[in-house]
């Protein structure tokens, strides 16, 4: 409910307008529907079972601790590569970045140590990571090239 300025009373909304308070209500509750619906997964059918989808195997298979360790690391040491590949083009790096670069030896370390810890592992962790790399260098390589078949 609005107020005239020149009288001061109150001015009743026109019907089926809605206040801003009530919009904003209106985009949260849609946004947390979207959110749902992108969260939700689909049960796994029992075999031989006809219609539906089935979960996505990455959905149903859950990382082991080492996994998760190894992960984070690579994730880390890669973080730290590209922050020293822009050291060397000459970028300024601010204090938490360069925080980082000095942890590279801590972070090579707790690698080597999880992969002496379980060697067959860390090689088909290693393996099916650079193949994950490279079909997404491909993927990307497709893209590229589509793209500049369309701007032709």
């Amino acid at each position: 409910m609005g107020f005239s300025n020149v009288t001061g009373k109150s001015r009743p909304k026109r019907p089926g307008c809605e206040t801003k308070s009530e919009r904003n209500k209106r985009k949260a509750r849609q946004n947390d529907q979207e959110t749902v619906e992108e969260l939700r997964v689909v049960k796994a059918k029992r075999c031989g079972a006809k219609g539906g989808e089935r979960a996505p195997e990455q959905l149903t298979q859950k990382k082991s601790q080492w996994e998760k360790k190894m992960t984070a690391l690579l994730k880390t040491n890669d973080a730290i590569k590209a922050l020293d590949a822009r050291r060397a083009a000459g970028e300024d790096l601010d204090a938490q970045q360069l925080a980082k670069l000095a942890r590279r030896d801590e972070v090579l370390l707790s690698l080597d140590a999880l992969m002496e810890e379980r060697p067959r592992e860390a090689a088909a962790f290693v393996s099916a990571r650079e193949a994950a790399a490279a079909t997404a260098l491909k993927r990307k390589a497709a893209e590229a090239q589509e793209a500049a078949a369309a701007a032709r």
